[in-house]
């Protein structure tokens, strides 16, 4: 599969979890993820609008991940990852191709 889909399918995962159900995941993971100041961006913000902010600043993050991080994210976040990659040893690798795309699967596969 490749690492640009996996982490399109965490990040769409994490966003729609933080806007339906906010404080699924630990505060200091997600302020961590986005690099931000909770205490500033709460101030005079509705809470719907600030989910909206960490939601779309964590699905930007993740994007913005390379293929050196699919370890910690998938720590982070487990149950988003392809039902394969979950607890499998990984192998990652550039294909073949002109643009040099990651793949990943699962070792042994």
């Amino acid at each position: 599969m490749k690492w640009e889909t996996i982490k399109k399918r965490v990040a769409s995962g994490v966003r729609k979890m933080i806007l339906t159900c906010p404080g699924t995941f630990p505060e200091e993971v997600v302020r961590d993820l986005i690099g931000s100041d909770f205490a500033a961006l709460k101030r005079g913000i509705p809470i719907h609008d600030i989910n909206q902010v960490y939601a779309e600043a964590a699905y930007d993050r993740i994007m913005e991940w390379d293929i050196r991080g699919i370890g910690k994210l998938r720590d982070l976040f487990p149950r988003f990852f392809p039902g394969t990659l979950q607890r499998s040893e990984l192998r990652c690798y550039i294909m073949d191709d002109p643009d040099g795309t990651w793949m990943v699967e699962a070792k042994g596969k």
